[in-house]
């Protein structure tokens, strides 16, 4: 089914080089393969998204050029990881900083695509995101910022007298409710 997969990806590239979509109503590669396939509009953006990261391109002069992410590429051709290890590997080069986007998209993308191989996608997300932190240590201190700011708490009792709790928690404060809670469940 993975080597299937790569072949679609393939196809998919192509009907982008070739902008089938603009021979139809469909106004996107995406919506025209969304109405193709009958399928959801984030899994048609996954699929265009990540066709166009593991595509052999052409050079102005017609010769073959690698990837973008050859190794990701090469695991999809293989059938050793799936759409979702692939989307995963996408997203997490492109949520990388400026400067290690210019200068440790190789290395980063094959960590990623190694991984990918024995990782499920969930896992492999989590470890895109510890990289990120770690080239971008200013950006993560941005975000917990962020999600300390936004957390909040709502509590309310309900007419047969259970009590709803709601809760945005921060990383920090999520660990410290998690271990207060542990030992009562």
């Amino acid at each position: 089914m993975r080597v299937l997969l790569w072949e679609q990806l393939q196809y998919i590239a192509e009907a982008d080089h070739r902008a089938i979509h603009t021979d139809t109503t469909a106004r996107s590669l995406q919506v025209w393969l969304q109405g193709l396939l009958n399928i959801d509009p984030r899994d048609a953006k996954t699929r265009v998204t990540v066709a166009r990261n593991v595509e052999d391109r052409r050079s102005l002069y017609g010769e073959t050029m690698p990837p973008d992410m050859p190794n990701t590429a090469t695991a999809l051709s293989e059938g050793a990881i799936g759409l979702d290890h692939a989307r995963v590997i996408v997203n997490g080069i492109r949520r990388l900083p400026d400067y290690a986007r210019c200068h440790q998209v190789a290395e980063v993308e094959s960590t990623l695509a190694g991984y990918a191989r024995t990782m499920s996608p969930r896992e492999l997300e989590k470890l895109a995101e510890r990289i990120r932190y770690l080239l971008d240590q200013d950006g993560a201190h941005r975000n917990e910022e962020a999600q300390y700011e936004a957390r909040e708490l709502h509590y309310a009792t309900t007419r047969d007298g259970m009590t709803v709790i709601k809760a945005r928690l921060d990383r920090e404060t999520g660990a410290k409710f998690a271990a207060l809670m542990q030992p009562l469940a």
